[in-house]
């Protein structure tokens, strides 16, 4: 064991309340540390000093004047937090409303330059689309989309206005 771990040990092992074990070990480290000894030598020479010390009564208003203390202190601590109020949120807030400002200019930026979505529909053109889930209906004829290159070629046969490409 180290002295650390005895020295915490050392009242405890000098009032007996240690198992043998323990007791054992400290014996036999205190039988090769004199810096222990000197440490056990002082716990010996305080308890002793304490045992011959005069017992005196304590006042009988001890335990009043130790809660008036208190509730003075108590107060005297409000008073000051009353006197300088702090707000923390405050000490954030022109950070706060520099991330606002460069989001929004952002947006705004990103709204002004975005490109215009298209204007074309799908039917405008509908050729590609048909021939893409035609695919669609060969490759995987379990395919949401299956069946659909039937409808889609049947209306384009009947109405005749569909151009062909794409």
């Amino acid at each position: 064991m180290r002295c650390t771990e005895i020295q915490e040990q050392l009242s405890t092992y000098d009032y007996g309340g240690l198992t043998g074990w323990s007791r054992w070990r400290i014996g036999r480290h205190l039988a090769r540390c004199p810096d222990c000894v000197r440490e056990l030598a002082a716990l010996r020479r305080t308890a002793e000093m304490l045992a011959t010390a005069p017992e005196r009564a304590a006042p009988d208003n001890l335990w009043e004047r130790v809660w008036e203390g208190m509730e003075t202190e108590k107060a005297r601590r409000r008073q000051e937090l009353k006197a300088k109020p702090r707000i923390v949120g405050w000490r954030w807030a022109p950070a706060g409303a520099a991330v606002v400002a460069v989001s929004l200019v952002a947006f705004g930026l990103f709204w002004f330059f975005a490109p215009a979505p298209p204007t074309t529909d799908v039917f405008d053109n509908p050729t590609p689309y048909v021939r893409y889930h035609h695919l669609l209906s060969q490759q995987e004829v379990l395919a949401d989309a299956a069946g659909l290159d039937v409808l889609a070629v049947t209306a384009h046969q009947g109405s005749g206005s569909w151009e062909q490409g794409g």
